[in-house]
């Protein structure tokens, strides 16, 4: 096994097949988020704009090598295989040390934690219903808010979550619990699909 920090991009655009180039969506999280032999620890960074794309790619090549996120010891190396290794790159099959290791490497979630950026906060804080989005959908989120609160009968905001796995979670929760309506804007058609079905029920 080669523990290596790595960042990829993943460009989602509409499928099946070559998809329709010029649109976007966001029916690719799940897959980023769960895409993986076994498990180790990995965040997922949505870009809002493109001078968000800027930032945010030197913050994830920076956030890889400040804790080697998916692995790897810098005076050490591994011998390319399936197996395990140890903490000094041995190989091994040994069960205990691939709980050992494992453990090891999910214990990196917590660096990544501390690592989270909450969500943009976009109106004010008198508000009554909540937009939440992620990524591309900043800009049309962002003009949303104000249209909406120009007719001045219901108070809108917006949280946009730029890290989406793990999910910064003390923006949302408390924002949340005054909210009186929260609306989740996202471009995935199964998950509309579910939630109107969930909310029929």
């Amino acid at each position: 096994m080669l523990e290596v920090p790595l960042g990829v991009a993943e460009i989602q655009r509409p499928g099946p097949t070559t998809g329709l180039p010029t649109r976007t969506e966001q029916s690719d999280l799940k897959f980023v988020i769960t895409c993986s032999q076994g498990e180790f620890p990995r965040m997922v960074i949505a870009l809002k704009n493109i001078e968000d794309a800027f930032y945010q790619t030197v913050r994830a090549f920076n956030l890889e090598d400040k804790d080697k996120i998916t692995g790897g010891i810098s005076h050490n190396f591994v011998l390319v295989d399936s197996d395990e290794h140890d903490e000094y790159g041995h190989i091994t099959e040994s069960s205990s040390i691939r709980v050992q290791m494992n453990d090891k490497r999910l214990r990196k979630m917590e660096f990544l934690k501390k690592e989270l950026i909450e969500p943009e906060f976009i109106g004010q804080d008198d508000f009554d219903t909540l937009l939440v989005g992620w990524g591309s959908l900043c800009s049309p989120i962002k003009e949303a808010v104000k249209l909406l609160n120009e007719d001045g009968k219901t108070k809108y905001f917006a949280l946009i979550f730029g890290d989406v796995w793990p999910l910064p979670e003390n923006l949302i929760k408390e924002k949340s619990n005054i909210s009186k309506d929260i609306i989740i804007i996202i471009i995935i058609i199964i998950i509309i699909i579910i939630w109107g079905r969930v909310r029929n029920q």
